[in-house]
C-alpha cells in the first residue's frame, strides 16, 4: 500500500521510477479487458490505483443493489449443493468488496432459505441450530449425498425387480406348459 498510495515525488530516484513502472505493468496485466479501457493513460501506480478505486467507487450503489438481489434471489433449483454454495459465495464476496459484508448468520439463513424443497427437512432443523455456515454446507452436503444414494439403491431395486420379473415370467410360460404339452404329443402313443 505504501508503494501505491503516496505519488512518486518529483525527485524520485531511478529505482524508484524503475520499481513504479514494474508494479504499474503489473497492474495492468492483472485488469480484466473491460478494466483496462478505464485506466489507459495512467502512467504511475499512484494514478493508476487512484484510476480503479475511482471505477468502483462510482460503481459502488448501483453495484451493491445489483449483487444484493442477485444474492437474496438465489435459489438451488438445479445447482447441486456445492455449486449453489460456490455461487452464493461469489455473491457475498462481491458484496465485502464494496463494504457490504454479509455476516455468517445471515449468509447460513439465505442459504437455508434458497435449498430445494426436497431439503425442507434438514433445512428445519439445521435453521433452528444457530451453526457456522461451514458446518451446515457440510450437512446439507452430505444429505444430498444420502439422498442421491437412496435414490440410486431404489432405481437399482425396481430395475432389478423389473428385469427379474419379466424374465422369470417369460421363461416360465415358454419353458413350462408348452414345452411339456409339446412333448406330451410328439412322445406319447400315436392314436393309430
Amino acid at each position: 500500500a505504501q508503494i501505491i498510495e503516496p505519488p512518486l515525488p518529483a525527485n524520485a530516484i531511478a529505482f524508484q521510477r524503475e520499481l513504479d513502472a514494474h508494479l504499474g505493468l503489473w497492474i495492468y496485466s492483472t485488469l480484466a479487458d473491460n478494466l483496462v479501457d478505464h485506466v489507459v493513460g495512467a502512467t504511475t501506480t499512484y494514478d493508476l490505483w487512484t484510476r480503479i478505486n475511482a471505477y468502483f467507487l462510482a460503481n459502488r450503489a448501483a453495484r451493491y443493489m445489483i449483487l444484493n438481489r442477485q444474492y437474496r434471489n438465489l435459489k438451488q433449483g438445479d445447482l447441486s449443493i456445492s455449486e449453489y454454495a460456490r455461487r452464493m459465495k461469489q455473491l457475498t464476496d462481491g458484496l465485502a468488496d464494496i463494504d457490504h459484508a454479509v455476516t455468517e448468520v445471515d449468509l447460513t439463513t439465505q442459504f437455508l432459505h434458497g435449498l430445494d424443497k426436497c431439503l425442507d427437512t434438514i433445512r428445519v432443523v439445521l435453521g433452528d441450530q444457530g451453526l457456522p455456515f461451514d458446518v451446515v454446507l457440510s450437512r446439507v452436503t452430505l444429505a444430498e449425498e444420502s439422498m442421491a444414494q437412496r435414490s440410486a439403491e431404489e432405481s437399482a431395486s425396481v430395475f432389478a425387480l423389473h428385469n427379474g420379473g419379466s424374465s422369470s415370467g417369460s421363461s416360465s410360460s415358454t419353458g413350462g406348459p408348452r414345452g411339456d404339452w409339446s412333448g406330451e404329443r410328439t412322445t406319447g402313443p400315436s392314436p393309430h
